[in-house]
């Protein structure tokens, strides 16, 4: 068993004991409702593999993501280092050198609960899917 296989399912394992049917927390407490309802149905898409190989999906997609970005980005600054020149460190940061809290940067500084695994569903949307979480 690989580790990425071993650390997801730990992962799962924990969501297995503090699962609350009445108010999943994010899309592996979805998952195992939805597991739970069909365990009955032998052609079932929701198994633990499925799960486990979806949550690697989504954490490798990202990781891929972001490392292509941060690569862009770096290329970018090589191929044009007259940029460098005019970044302003005060646009980003207070007189403490703190990040300066502003809605430009919402979407990666809400924490974990802005990843896709902290998808949720509210009861009364089910018919439109998931949705992202309300901060």
């Amino acid at each position: 068993m690989t580790e990425q296989r071993k650390f997801i399912l730990e992962k799962i394992k924990k969501h297995q004991e503090s699962l609350d049917l009445i108010n999943p927390q994010d899309f592996i407490d979805y998952f195992l409702i939805k597991m739970e309802k069909e365990k009955h149905n032998k052609h079932s898409e929701f198994t633990m593999d499925n799960l486990i190989t979806t949550v690697w999906d989504v954490f490798s997609a990202g990781t891929e993501t972001t490392s292509l970005t941060l690569r862009y980005g770096l290329l970018l600054l090589l191929k044009h280092p007259e940029v460098t020149g005019q970044f302003d460190p005060g646009h980003f940061l207070d007189e403490s050198g703190n990040f300066k809290k502003t809605d430009h940067f919402m979407a990666f500084s809400a924490g974990k609960h802005a990843s896709f695994l902290s998808v949720h569903q509210r009861s009364n949307e089910r018919r439109k899917g998931f949705v992202w979480r309300q901060l």
